[in-house]
């Protein structure tokens, strides 16, 4: 799971930056992969709106406003509602049946942590782009 040699899938090509969001109360973990490099940037997203939307602020400055695809479970609620207020962010939402199943693949022993679903969903974006669809 998000092998560092895994490369953009070309149905994503049009991205600056491929995201793996973990959704928490507290804070949201993330696994960033950006278009022309094969490492992964782990981080960490305060779940307030105001932290939500300086980190948004960030990532639009960072990439000039290009495209940046994000994935995470679920499709509602405020996480969700204030990303599809930005344009230059395709949101990806997964089952969250779909997401343990595809963690389990991977971590047999149940074992789980915010970083390696956030792991997980990055790279099951870059690997099944094809067959997901954003909001």
């Amino acid at each position: 799971m998000n092998n560092p040699a895994t490369a953009i899938h070309p149905a994503l090509s049009k991205y600056a930056a491929v995201i793996g969001l973990d959704w928490a109360h507290g804070q949201h973990a993330c696994a960033l992969r950006l278009a022309d490099q094969v490492g992964t940037e782990h981080f960490r997203v305060g779940a307030k709106l105001p932290q939500l939307r300086a980190w948004l602020a960030q990532l639009k400055a960072r990439f000039k406003g290009r495209p940046v695809a994000l994935c995470l479970e679920n499709n509602r609620g405020l996480l969700v509602r204030e990303l599809a207020r930005h344009e230059w962010i395709d949101t990806y939402a997964v089952n969250p049946a779909t997401a343990a199943k595809y963690r389990r693949m991977f971590t047999p022993s149940g074992d789980k942590s915010d970083e390696r679903d956030a792991a997980a969903l990055l790279d099951l974006l870059l690997t099944h782009a094809h067959k997901l669809h954003a909001l």
